[in-house]
């Protein structure tokens, strides 16, 4: 049975595993250790991740019979815009439903706070495997974004859908 909760404030060890076990899997044969380390520290470490909180950004965890195993989050970025962060599943559950449930309940969470149609976006790399599955929840590509972590930049599509 797949559970999806909001993460609390107390709940930053569960989301460091998590980040620090989904992130090389994510980027595993796109991006070098360096590289992932860098991403970590500038889109993942505990102080973006309390800012984010401090600005309104809501994690969610889930679990699938009882393990933690992925994670999403989302920010409101205007009016009528929001901006789903990241949504991540540990490989070996991938396929069990948990990234659909993630997707759906971020959505849901999203209309309950607004209720009037909005869009949401996601920023992905071109090349990621689970880009695929990003379309199938009916979102599409809008534009490129290119992102400066200092040491490389990042390419990246923005995807978009409206709820």
């Amino acid at each position: 049975m797949i559970e999806i909760r909001i993460a609390s404030a107390n709940e930053v060890v569960a989301l460091k595993e998590l980040t620090s076990t989904l992130l090389p899997a994510d980027f595993s044969g796109q991006l070098n250790t360096e590289q992932i380390d860098s991403i970590y520290e500038h889109m993942y470490s505990q102080e973006v991740r309390q800012n984010g909180e401090s600005q309104g950004q809501c994690f969610l965890i889930a679990s699938l019979d009882g393990v933690d195993c992925g994670l999403a989050s989302y920010l409101k970025q205007g009016p009528d815009l929001f901006l789903l962060t990241k949504i991540q599943v540990l490989p070996e559950k991938r396929l069990h439903g948990v990234g659909e449930a993630l997707f759906k309940e971020a959505v849901k969470q999203i209309k309950d706070s607004h209720p009037t149609p909005c869009k949401i976006e996601l920023t992905v790399n071109s090349h990621n495997k689970n880009y695929p599955f990003y379309e199938k929840m009916g979102m599409q590509k809008i534009r490129e974004e290119f992102i400066d972590l200092e040491e490389f930049t990042l390419t990246q599509d923005v995807l978009e859908i409206e709820v």
